[in-house]
């Protein structure tokens, strides 16, 4: 997971992000609850135990389908992610195989353009997506000189011309998904989510201190672990809901692979010359 997400760095700081997030929550919540029980007996919560009981369990079972919903969207919406920019590597990958059947200055021009893109990509969009949430310049220049050359092809030879439509046809998918990758970069959760969603948590921790156990290490300790299951579901909430400019944000390994392939495929070419 560490390399498929952005190498082992990546991974070990959205565990460490992930580890400070806990034990902030953990130790506000137990606090809370010691500071709570310095002027609320514990005989006095219990009197209301029959009463608060069913209530914690109504709100907990929806304030837990809300955060299942929550997070099964995030990660819906990563994975298309991922899937998109997937699509357009590959799409790419199928311009620079389908230029075999050009020949000259058409072919050269393509496999430059192919490369200059992938490039691009890997040295370029992807640091302007991370720290600017927007697509680059020189990613859009890439794949409109990318377009114009390709529609420029000489197709009188009817062979030279589907090879033509199928360098199209991977262009508009190219474009399709970078479009998609375009409003994937800028999408954020509403403010209003994050709001109902930090609130309810509050709420669900204030709610544990309700009730009353014999023993108050042990209650700090049930508290602790609710708070502790909370966070860990907003900080999946936090992770998926932004796939290139987040923790756990979506490498640009695809492009990388392409320009490997394309090295090897000239590196073939020339030898069998």
């Amino acid at each position: 997971m560490a390399t498929k997400y952005g190498g082992p760095v990546k991974f070990m700081e959205s565990v460490l992000f992930g580890l400070i997030v806990i034990a902030v929550t953990t130790t506000v919540a137990v606090g809370g609850f010691l500071a709570f029980r310095r002027f609320v007996k514990a005989d006095y919560l219990n009197r209301h135990h029959d009463i608060a009981d069913p209530m914690m369990s109504l709100l907990g079972t929806l304030y837990s389908v809300l955060l299942g919903f929550l997070v099964a969207g995030a990660v819906s919406h990563f994975e298309e992610a991922r899937h998109t920019v997937h699509a357009e590597a590959n799409a790419i990958a199928n311009i620079f195989r389908l230029s075999y059947g050009l020949k000259g200055t058409q072919k050269e021009n393509v496999r430059k353009l192919c490369r200059e893109y992938c490039n691009v990509m890997v040295h370029d969009e992807w640091r302007q997506m991370n720290q600017r949430k927007e697509m680059s310049a020189a990613g859009w220049e890439a794949y409109e000189k990318l377009w114009q050359t390709c529609m420029k092809i000489d197709a009188s030879d009817p062979r030279v011309s589907n090879i033509q439509a199928s360098m199209i046809e991977n262009i508009a998918i190219t474009g399709e998904n970078r479009r998609e990758r375009a409003i994937s970069v800028s999408h954020d959760l509403s403010p209003s989510i994050w709001l109902v969603t930090v609130f309810g948590s509050v709420i669900i921790i204030m709610f544990t201190y309700l009730f009353s156990a014999e023993k108050t290490a042990l209650q700090c300790w049930m508290i602790g672990m609710v708070a502790a299951s909370l966070a860990l579901i907003i900080f999946l909430l936090v992770i998926f809901s932004q796939p290139f400019n987040g923790i756990m944000r979506i490498p640009s390994n695809a492009f990388s692979l392409n320009l490997e392939i394309f090295d090897r495929h000239l590196i073939l070419e020339r030898n069998s010359q």
